[in-house]
């Protein structure tokens, strides 16, 4: 199983479930939830004692990585496929079982029928988004000053001149959008993979000590004089 790419999050009642894919297409769903769903005073407990019971059949079906949790921290979690999920419900004697077992197989049905445009859309998406992460720390690691504010706004900007010959203004007015839309919704994978490149590029210039006019210099040099204005 390799890097997992975070599909969409679903209720069953009032739980929160989260669907994951990893690069050999399986969908996984983390521990502490499937154990919430199953209403177990300890979720996180419960489900890792049921597989200690039955280690050798739902070893193949889980994995343990680092996932961000809601403080913004890594932390090892563990997940499991659909097979390792309706294993669980198997074995389970709470009485939601069955039905979250029903559930989460129509969820997963409807995941598997979103077309391959889609699911390449999302995975680029989600790669570009640890991509920014790593822009926005670079940027937060720089020295203080009265204009370390602007410069997220300075960097967005100058990619996208680089890449559409437009800042965010104009870019937001040419889709009709305001700022409570997400920009990146409304570009394509090619788009998506540009702007992740360029990301990448002022993340190691800034990791350097370039300031903001040396990289736009660097840069204007290598995809021409479009980002001089």
């Amino acid at each position: 199983m390799g890097k997992l790419v975070f599909l969409q999050s679903d209720n069953f009642g009032n739980v929160a479930c989260d669907f994951y894919r990893d690069n050999q297409d399986d969908i996984l769903m983390t521990r502490t939830q499937i154990g919430q769903a199953l209403e177990y005073s300890d979720p996180q407990k419960a489900i890792d004692n049921l597989h200690s019971r039955h280690k050798g059949r739902l070893d193949k079906f889980s994995v343990t990585l680092k996932l961000m949790g809601t403080d913004g921290k890594l932390y090892n979690t563990t997940l499991y496929t659909a097979k390792g999920v309706y294993e669980i419900c198997r074995w389970s004697h709470q009485a939601k079982a069955d039905a979250f077992m029903d559930w989460v197989w129509d969820v997963i049905e409807q995941i598997r029928k979103i077309d391959k445009s889609k699911l390449n859309y999302l995975i680029k998406r989600e790669a570009g988004k640890a991509t920014r992460r790593t822009l926005t720390d670079a940027i937060d690691k720089l020295p203080d000053s009265p204009h370390k504010k602007f410069k997220y706004k300075q960097f967005t900007d100058l990619i996208y001149k680089i890449v559409f010959n437009k800042n965010t203004k104009q870019l937001r007015e040419q889709f009709g959008i305001n700022k409570d839309y997400d920009l990146r919704d409304y570009f394509t994978l090619d788009e998506l993979e540009k702007i992740k490149n360029v990301e990448g590029e002022i993340s190691v210039f800034i990791g350097y000590g370039y300031s903001y006019q040396d990289i736009k210099s660097l840069l204007a040099r290598k995809y021409t004089a479009q980002i001089s204005a």
